[in-house]
């Protein structure tokens, strides 16, 4: 029974890599995996009337932004409630220095939420549709998408055992 936990952690671990790659260069991700597909189109095709395959080919590239667009509105999914992030710290609007802070994803907030607590402010809320509650070491913040710099590889748990 310990093996299968030790694989079950092994598995999350990776999938967590996996995910903190995508985020990191997740225009490269979304190419690579648009890039397969049209493959997997434009190859039996090609066996079958080269001409044809260049235009389905000609098809796949010239749908490549939309694809992109589509799969950028969809990017927030890749942050899970735990997760540790890095993220821009927007306290004082007159403070030309940028600060980056770490915490763990608490919960996601919807904007009547985030309204209701009057920890953001209502101004800057309009233009963001993704939040987060994040606890770090400093204070608890309602933190939005766009202030998200990356996703930590490690986890909460490995602050408990003192890792470096």
């Amino acid at each position: 029974m310990n093996r299968f936990f030790v694989w079950l952690h092994t598995l999350r671990s990776i999938v967590l890599a996996f995910r903190v790659i995508a985020f990191e260069r997740f225009g490269m991700v979304v190419l690579t995996i648009w890039a397969a597909l049209s493959l997997l189109i434009v190859l039996p095709v090609a066996v079958v009337d080269p001409s044809a395959a260049a235009v389905v080919a000609a098809a796949a590239a010239l749908l490549y932004p939309l694809v992109r667009k589509a799969a950028d509105t969809r990017r927030h999914r890749l942050i899970r409630i735990g997760d540790r992030i890095e993220y821009a710290r927007t306290d004082d609007d007159e403070d030309y220095r940028q600060r980056f802070t770490v915490g763990a994803v608490l919960r996601y907030l919807d904007a009547e939420e985030v309204r209701r607590t009057g920890m953001y402010d209502p101004l800057r809320m309009e233009d963001a549709r993704h939040f987060y509650l994040v606890g770090s070491a400093d204070a608890t913040d309602v933190v939005t998408f766009d202030q998200v710099v990356g996703i930590e590889i490690d986890g909460p748990e490995d602050d408990k055992k003192g890792s470096i």
